[in-house]
């Protein structure tokens, strides 16, 4: 009868005899269980040398490595320990590589999330003026609480209102501009720049020097004064080959001839203009509702924003009791200065701090997942973790293991992900439109970005490291994770993901209002463009005969169902007038209307409902009565609601022409606000001396397609004549709402990688809850209980702690809702719809997370786990 074998007495008698008693039972055990295991599979040999080996190594470790340690101490280096822990990690990894890969693209997604909205924080925020001392730089805005309540400071103000504000104490080096479009010409160079109208000299304000030249004198900016103009470093550089002979050359300005006195270095620029010349206009002339300056000025040195302030204040009181009878708008008129830095990007900062919080939320639930993946790990590596505690491992020893794991992790992840912001930073300049990017604004991964990513998923480990290490077991060094501890897990992820989930459930909800909004018009299949000719080419009416002639032209391509022209185009109205409606009483000060000039056909062309009356005609030219259509919101305010009426264009003694026609009002001062009243006028009756418009192309299919050939078209009939501003109206409509649109986006982005990481979280968490509780499982199954009511248990304690997670998102989102209220359009924070998509949503993925490893919880044995207790 054969025995079975036994390993080697003396190695048994050496293991007994040099391990401590607490563990000598322990390690005697998985002696003989790794012996016969070795034998079973046929190495009898290997197995005896192994017991060996295992017995000398207790025999070193407990009797000899002490006492040799003790007799010959010697330093050893602080990384060395630190070195081991990393090739222990390596090779843990290797053998289990699931856990890395997982936990690396987690923290690598999120930490290139937060690269990317810190990189347009930084680019946008935090730094995106180069003017030396910028933190003295200011402006002025303003809000009209009793208009649109919305607080401006680019083209905010009239003259009249800037010398009031100018003597405020505090306030030096004021200067005052206006913005437009300019044609620029010098030799075969032709193109469209963006100007600044220099009322008062900016350079002392912003302290940029310039690189050739010099400023603009008091008689260049009186009015009338001489023709000059200063362009900026890039416009030197890429439309005049950086010539430094430049300066004292002769430029054509639309169609004046302007001497270049100036060439500013390469600094950030004024708004984004790359041309100033003198505003040129009477100051004493411009009524005081005439409101399209900005300024720009310096704090003095002992001054402070609350004392400006506190002047400004003053300022608005005093105006308000002497100009609010003829100016109701006065009434509530507040002041306040500002940096530049926030005047220029102010309606950009409300979203982008949004984003900064939600990508930090991101990186919290991926290192909350990590911390459930660690966990988890913890859980299955429990034996191994007993076995270095009882081998003499301190606690402080298996945290530094657990950190070393986490620290290749953390560098793995950053270098990843400081590559995919980096690409993606990269990338985003070509979804912004580019007016925003003519700011001169740097979107980069500079090494502040780079620190703040690296810095952020570093903290974000050592929490999860400090976690995980606490959870790993008691002075036994067990590693089971408590209840508690997946319960808090599973509602901080369910808690962050509803915030952010929500938050992008309300910009979705204000995109879709938004695309709701009755434009008045119809956008789709609408291309334009802007053209400038020359005014010296085309005097008097050959420039409209020009234009007229050129729509013609364009409306007989094939593929073109009609083309007009206008100079300005819905929902971006700008030139305005003031008038004078016949028979009503005078006033000090006369009301304004935009005034759009167009070719006949235009209403028809852009799909404007003529409301009453009768529309414009080709028959209205300059030798018969002028005659104007006005808008719904003109006709209410200022005719009764009628449709016939004599106006005086200019006020007394103005143009004397008669209404009509009433169309249907358009958006025409922005998406987002009410219509202003408008003023329609034919080319032939208004147009005189305008040497550029915007067309108007009605198109059979896509707009874009058309472009090449209405270029070639236009080319013929006039190669000088620059075009430019190409873009189809839905474009030109989008680009102003680039903000919501990129919020809406990059939070969308982030609340579906939150979704799927929460949802995969969930599902990890109650699987690692189902197998740490396999034995109360088959426990219950043994004494009768039924495979309905364990799964019943599962799904309901999941679903209980997702609808805590809920009600504490819910808080979150409603609150991130109420701090991003100036990006959203006709949407409380608290939407029903959004509310009630993001909870079901979110409840059903988790449930269904939970059910797959509630049934896996049906297949445990109940005799197995039995007999193994």
């Amino acid at each position: 009868m054969r025995t079975d074998p036994r390993p080697p007495r003396l190695a048994t008698w050496l293991l007994s005899l040099a391990a401590p008693a607490q563990v000598r039972e322990h390690l005697l055990g998985d002696l003989f269980e790794h012996f016969h295991t070795a034998v079973h599979n046929g190495s009898h040999t290997r197995a005896r040398l192994s017991c060996w080996r295992q017995a000398l190594q207790a025999v070193w470790h407990w009797r000899l490595a002490p006492a040799l340690s003790r007799s010959h101490p010697r330093r050893e280096s602080l990384m060395s320990p630190l070195f081991t822990d990393l090739r222990q990690s390596l090779r843990q990894f290797a053998r289990r590589p699931s856990y890395p890969i997982v936990a690396v693209l987690s923290l690598s997604l999120a930490i290139a999330a937060n690269g990317v909205v810190f990189g347009l924080s930084n680019g946008l925020i935090l730094s995106p003026m180069t003017y030396p001392d910028p933190s003295s730089l200011v402006s002025v805005g303003g809000t009209f609480t009793t208009l649109s309540g919305d607080e401006g400071f680019i083209e905010q103000h009239s003259l009249a209102e800037v010398a009031d504000i100018a003597e405020v104490p505090g306030l030096r080096d004021v200067a005052t501009f206006d913005l437009g479009n300019r044609l620029i010409s010098y030799g075969d160079v032709s193109d469209r720049v963006f100007t600044a109208l220099i009322v008062s000299d900016p350079l002392p304000a912003m302290r940029t020097p310039l690189l050739y030249g010099r400023g603009f004198t008091a008689d260049e900016l009186a009015p009338g004064g001489p023709r000059v103009a200063i362009i900026s470093h890039r416009l030197w550089a890429n439309q005049f080959g950086g010539d430094p002979d430049m300066v004292g050359r002769t430029i054509r300005v639309n169609t004046d001839a302007v001497t270049l006195v100036g060439v500013i270095s390469p600094a950030t620029p004024l708004l984004g203009t790359d041309l100033w010349i003198p505003w040129g206009g009477d100051v004493t002339r411009m009524p005081r509702n005439r409101r399209q300056f900005t300024i720009i000025a310096r704090l003095a040195d002992d001054a402070s924003e609350a004392g400006v302030n506190a002047g400004l204040a003053t300022v608005a009181a005093r105006t308000a009791t002497v100009h609010q009878e003829a100016h109701p708008e006065y009434a509530g008129w507040r002041l306040r200065v500002a940096s530049w830095s926030e005047a220029v990007t102010g309606n950009l900062q409300a979203g982008l701090w949004l984003l900064l919080g939600t990508g930090l939320a991101v990186l919290v639930v991926a290192c909350v997942n990590l911390g459930s993946l660690l966990l988890a790990r913890l859980n299955d590596r429990a034996r191994e973790l007993s076995v270095r505690r009882a081998l003499g491992a301190s606690r402080w020893q298996v945290a530094r293991l657990l950190a070393a794991e986490t620290l290749l992790v953390w560098v793995v992840a950053t270098i990843a992900g400081i590559a995919l912001a980096a690409a993606a930073l990269r990338a985003l300049p070509s979804v912004l439109p580019a007016q925003a990017l003519a700011q001169g604004f740097t979107l980069e991964l500079d090494a502040l970005v780079a620190l703040y990513c690296a810095g952020a998923g570093l903290l974000g480990a050592l929490l999860v490291t400090i976690y995980a290490a606490r959870s790993a077991g008691d002075g036994a060094a067990t590693s089971r994770v408590t209840g508690r501890s997946r319960r808090v897990l599973i509602v901080t992820e369910v808690t962050l993901a509803v915030a952010i989930l929500l938050t992008a459930g309300l910009f979705v909800r204000s995109y879709q209002r938004i695309g709701e909004i009755p434009l008045g018009f119809e956008a789709a299949n609408l291309q334009t463009l802007r053209v400038t000719v020359d005014a010296q080419k085309y005097p008097g009416r050959q420039a409209s005969d020009f234009f007229d002639r050129a729509a013609g032209e364009l409306a007989s391509l094939p593929g073109v169902l009609d083309a007009t022209i206008v100079n300005q185009l819905p929902t971006q109205g700008g030139f305005d007038t003031q008038f004078r409606v016949v028979g009503q009483a005078p006033t000090d000060e006369l009301p304004a209307a935009l005034l759009t000039v167009m070719r006949a056909n235009a209403f028809s062309v852009f799909g404007m409902p003529i409301v009453s009356g009768r529309s414009l005609q080709p028959t209205d030219r300059a030798e018969t009565q002028p005659s104007i259509v006005v808008n719904e919101t003109f006709a209410r305010r200022y005719l009764d609601g009628g449709t016939t009426g004599r106006i005086e264009i200019g006020g007394e003694g103005g143009a004397l022409v008669e209404v009509v026609g009433v169309v249907a009002d358009s958006r025409n001062a922005g998406l987002l606000r009410p219509a202003r009243p408008e003023i329609f006028a034919t080319l032939d009756q208004a147009g005189r001396g305008n040497n550029q418009y915007f067309f108007a192309i009605r198109t059979q299919g896509a707009p874009e397609a058309m472009v090449p050939a209405l270029r070639q078209r236009l080319r013929a009939l006039d190669p000088e004549a620059p075009m430019y501003f190409v873009q189809s109206m839905t474009q030109a409509i989008d680009a102003t709402l680039f903000q919501q649109r990129l919020a809406m986006w990059l939070i969308g982005v982030f609340g579906l990688g939150t979704l799927i990481v929460a949802v995969s979280g969930v599902y990890g968490l109650v699987s690692f809850w189902v197998a740490s509780r396999r034995r109360e499982i088959g426990i219950r199954l043994a004494i009768g209980g039924s495979s309905r009511q364990v799964t019943g248990l599962v799904v309901l304690q999941t679903a209980r702690l997702l609808g805590i997670g809920c009600i504490l998102g819910l808080a979150g989102g409603i609150a991130a809702g109420v701090a991003a209220s100036t990006l959203l359009y006709d949407t409380p924070p608290a939407d029903p719809m959004a509310v009630a998509g993001v909870i079901g949503l979110l409840l059903g993925g988790g449930v269904l997370a939970a059910i797959v490893p509630a049934m896996r919880a049906n297949t445990v044995n109940p005799v197995e786990v039995l007999r193994s207790e």
